[in-house]
């Protein structure tokens, strides 16, 4: 009972992370922060949900559903750190901001 609670509240804070940074303004001071949250909430639940399944014995649709949810949460992590160091043209953000300048 304790491992589906814990499940849920992760859940729970999870999803409304997530509303919070796709609300936030991109390249303010809080939407880094807020989707680094966001990816360790992601994979607490996810590791969670194999706990859950786990402990009852048995696997359901949704236990083969965690590896991939938690990986487009890796590669939307990913891209967005990668994209801060180097734009999609593969230039540097500090020149892109000057040229933007």
């Amino acid at each position: 009972m304790t491992i589906l609670l814990t499940h849920a509240s992760l859940a729970i804070a999870t999803i409304g992370i997530g509303f919070l940074t796709m609300k936030a303004v991109k390249f303010s001071s809080s939407h880094p922060s807020l989707g680094e949250l966001y990816h360790w909430l992601m994979l607490a639940t996810c590791l969670s949900a194999l706990a859950l399944s786990y402990s009852r014995g048995r696997a359901t649709i949704f236990t083969y559903l965690t590896p991939p949810s938690y990986a487009f949460a890796v590669v939307g992590y990913l891209m967005a750190n990668t994209a801060r160091f180097t734009g999609c043209n593969g230039t540097s953000s500090d020149r892109r901001v000057r040229m933007s300048l």
